[in-house]
Formats: C-alpha cells, structure tokens, sequence
C-alpha cells in the first residue's frame, strides 16, 4: 500500500511537473507573439513618422532651392499647378500645395539671406600709421 501512495504521489508530482512545464511554454509563446505584434505597430509609427519628416524636408529643400534659384512666382505657381494636375489632383489641393510653399519659401528666402550676411567679409578699418613714441628717461642711457 506504501508502494502505491508513492507510486501515485509521484505520478501526480510529474503530471504537475509536465503541466507546469506546458504552461511556461504557453506563457513564452504568448509573450513572443505580443513582442513581434508590438514591433510591428513600433516600426509602423517609426515609418509613418519617417516618412512625414522626409516629405517635411523635401519641401523644404524646394522652397530653399526656388529660393536660390530666383524663379518668380508665376513661374512656381505654373510648376505646381502643373504637377498637381498632372498627378490627378484637385484645384483645392493646388491651392493649399501653393499656400504652403510661398510660406516656406519665404522662410527659406529669410535663411539664404542670413547665410549671404554670414558670409560676407567685414574688413577692419584703416587706421593712420601710430607713431612710435620714445620716452627718455635719462639722457646718460644713450
């Protein structure tokens, strides 16, 4: 009979041992599963917020290139009414587009007169020659 509580007692401690062991597993499993998931979402956010700095800085890098270029505004406002009614889109989106750069290239105009002002050589004034002044002290020196 001793044999068999201990044979029982030891059946049941590697039932628990083996369930235990599943629920580990189960529990590693579901924490890769919501690790993987939350990465996904991670490098989603990273990417979109990627992407609208990339599309912030190309716009800038036109209005700073139109602002080199001296184009006037007529000539910037063919080129996007252009491009946006060649890429199918509305007169609404053109406007808002035009809206926009104007006022980036009136800020990228700002920065490349600054860096012009930057660059610009200040020379020093000329002065006269001085004179160099001898003091004596004693006549005996010399």
């Amino acid at each position: 009979m001793f044999q068999s509580r201990s044979a029982i007692s030891i059946m049941n401690k590697m039932l628990l041992d083996q369930r235990h062991q599943q629920q580990k597993k189960q529990i590693e499993n579901d924490l890769k599963a919501e690790l993987v998931q939350q990465q996904m979402e991670l490098n989603q956010q990273l990417e979109a917020t990627l992407v609208k700095e990339l599309e912030e800085r190309e716009k800038d890098f036109l209005a700073q290139l139109a602002a080199v270029s001296n184009l006037s505004k007529e000539d910037l406002s063919d080129v996007i009414y252009s491009a946006v009614s060649n890429g199918g889109g509305s007169e609404e989106t053109a406007h808002n587009m035009m809206k926009d750069f104007k006022k980036r290239l009136k800020s990228a105009q700002t920065v490349t007169k600054d860096m012009e002002d930057d660059n610009k050589v200040i020379k020093p004034k000329k002065k006269g020659k001085k004179k160099k002044k001898i003091l004596i002290e004693d006549e005996d020196d010399f």
